[in-house]
């Protein structure tokens, strides 16, 4: 059994620190562009998200010691020399770092709308972060001609107990492991999220992408063809949620097991410990409830050769299974 988290918004961002001090970061009226150039990957980046239907309003950012805060501190945009990263930290401390992809250790320029674009080497594309409206963070790589790179590595660092599992549908997830203490099961929480990748050329059409995993190393893949309009534009979204609501999640396994109430029975206790503090105790209380509803649903996902899921820990509902569940 698993247990995985969500929260009401998105990370898709780039920053070289960890999240300290941001209450006494000073806000930036306006960024004022830097050169034309920064301003067209702006631009190229607007006309792309708006053919996939992600475009949204970009915001200026705060700064603080060479850095670019997001307006709630948890996501950091590193804007001088040396490496560019990723720096993402949730309410209980957990960190997620991502090397950004740049191919030179030049400060980051602003475009006028606010996006801060890192300067790339001779041939070779941008990368691109913007703070968003919704509180988020976008990360984009650009691919300027044929003969430029169309791989994308990030390499992450990740806290003791995470990894990254893909999610079966092209995305991936950084899934904490958590110690059990009740019954010797197994718990997770999926700490973040990356949506799988997008990719635009320059006519608005769809380039294929994908993602490869090699320990923390994520490649993202674009695959370019003599059909092709340069500008190409990808994009990666990275979701590291501040606080979260826990899903419970079974295996196909324990889906047929909990069909027995007995054995639904017999889990109650381990169900109501990683819930309880989350919703207030409501989970547990709702427990005893739901279980009729809750075996009735594992019956009929079973049936399908599909997973139980517990959302907020009582409200059952059937999942596609997870490679290796």
């Amino acid at each position: 059994m698993r247990r995985t988290t969500f929260k009401s918004f998105a990370v898709i961002a780039v920053s070289s620190a960890m999240v300290v001090g941001v209450n006494t970061a000073s806000a930036i009226p306006a960024f004022a562009a830097t050169g034309q150039r920064p301003d067209v990957v702006a631009h190229e980046i607007r006309d792309a998200t708006t053919h996939v239907g992600t475009s949204a309003h970009v915001v200026q950012g705060r700064r603080s010691a060479g850095n670019v805060h997001s307006a709630d501190g948890h996501q950091v945009l590193s804007t001088g020399n040396g490496p560019s990263s990723l720096t993402a930290t949730n309410d209980d401390g957990d960190t997620l770092v991502v090397d950004l992809p740049t191919s030179t250790s030049a400060p980051a320029s602003v475009a006028a709308d606010g996006s801060i674009v890192y300067s790339a080497a001779k041939g070779k594309g941008e990368v691109a972060a913007q703070i968003l409206a919704d509180g988020t963070t976008r990360l984009v790589t650009t691919i300027p001609s044929a003969d430029a790179p169309s791989d994308f590595v990030y390499q992450t660092h990740l806290g003791a107990g995470t990894s990254i599992r893909s999610d079966g549908k092209g995305g991936l997830d950084f899934v904490k492991s958590v110690p059990s203490t009740n019954g010797g099961l197994s718990t997770q929480v999926t700490l973040g999220h990356m949506d799988a990748p997008w990719a635009v050329d320059a006519n608005g059409r769809s380039v294929p992408t994908s993602y490869t995993v090699v320990g923390n190393r994520i490649t993202q893949h674009v695959t370019v063809s003599p059909a092709t309009a340069f500008p190409v534009v990808a994009d990666p979204h990275i979701f590291w949620p501040a606080w979260y609501m826990p899903e419970v999640l079974f295996s196909n396994y324990e889906t047929g097991q909990v069909r027995n109430p007995e054995v639904l029975w017999a889990l109650a206790g381990t169900i109501c410990a990683l819930v309880a503090a989350e919703t207030l105790g409501v989970g547990c209380a709702a427990f005893a409830a739901e279980s009729g509803a809750i075996a009735a649903v594992a019956s009929n996902a079973y049936g399908d050769r599909r997973c139980l899921a517990l959302r907020y820990g009582v409200v059952p509902y059937e999942v596609d299974c997870r490679t290796g569940w």
